[in-house]
């Protein structure tokens, strides 16, 4: 089986996303990609568009990557060829070769919607269980303030 057929195998559950924020999505992925092709025409290097953990956006190079496995940001184990795998764009070689096809870009995009979506989610749970551990803190303050015998 080609990687490209086991990609789209694992893109097949995608769950529809809320259409403005697969508008907004999109946008934030235009943006990222056209300040790496700025930065491949000024550079003339590959660059790729990685997601961060932050639920942003990041265009970084090969260089980029050594730097952070020096730092101990990504695992030793991390190698140029994940950032290919993992990226959601990347920009030609400098002499013009390894451009990405269409069909490749379209089966990114949708894993780009497919982990903004999973982001957003995640994002969605965590505010919910503050807000539920903030009531939870909220009704004990009231409950140790009626119970305090200087409040009798």
């Amino acid at each position: 089986m080609n990687p490209i057929a086991k990609f789209k195998a694992r893109l097949t559950h995608v769950n529809l996303m809320n259409p403005i924020a697969k508008f907004k999505a999109r946008l934030t992925l235009d943006e990222a990609i056209k300040k790496a092709d700025e930065a491949h025409a000024k550079h003339c290097e590959r660059y790729y568009v990685m997601p961060n953990l932050d639920g942003k956006l990041v265009v970084m190079t090969k260089h980029d990557l050594k730097y952070f496995k020096r730092k101990g940001y990504v695992g030793k184990q991390s190698h140029v060829i994940h950032l290919i795998q993992e990226s959601f764009y990347f920009t030609p070689y400098r002499n013009e070769s390894g451009m990405i096809t269409p069909e490749i870009i379209a089966i990114k995009r949708k894993h780009y919607f497919k982990w903004c979506d999973q982001v957003r989610k995640e994002l969605s749970r965590k505010r919910k269980e503050e807000r539920r551990l903030g009531r939870k803190l909220l009704k004990a303050k009231i409950i140790a303030k009626i119970r305090t015998p200087w409040n009798r």
